[in-house]
């Protein structure tokens, strides 16, 4: 929901009327038939195994941040050069900590505060760029 939010330029929450409502939906349903069209990838369609959640996980998740040309065909759809430029940036380094989190090779101590310090710039960038 935070990406249509994002790609939409609002904030849901209180005081959202109905008009932003569909607004979000809308583009819900153009991220959703974007990126089922060009990859086949289906991103937040209800889970079709009966449980609660949707089809984005983990291994949809990790492509959408891993693969370039998948990231970018999200990325192509906000229309804003500077904020699609910042959401690259965001993205790339999330994927960065993902890998660095999910390896399993030790980290020194000045490698732990390195990726520590990369997360807090990767957050301030976040809260600046996406308030």
């Amino acid at each position: 929901k935070q990406w249509y939010q994002r790609r939409v330029a609002i904030t849901a929450g209180e005081g959202v009327n109905m008009r932003d409502k569909q607004f979000i939906k809308n583009a819900k349903l153009k991220v959703q038939s974007h990126m089922k069209d060009k990859t086949g990838i289906k991103v937040a369609y209800p889970d079709s195994t009966g449980n609660s959640g949707t089809t984005t996980t983990g291994n949809v998740a990790r492509r959408l941040l891993y693969e370039k040309d998948v990231r970018e065909l999200l990325l192509e759809l906000i229309e804003n050069e500077g904020r699609r430029d910042m959401m690259r940036v965001i993205m790339v380094r999330t994927a960065v900590v993902l890998r660095v989190v999910s390896s399993s090779r030790k980290m020194t101590e000045a490698k732990v505060e390195e990726l520590e310090a990369f997360c807090k710039e990767t957050y301030r960038l976040l809260l600046e760029s996406f308030p």
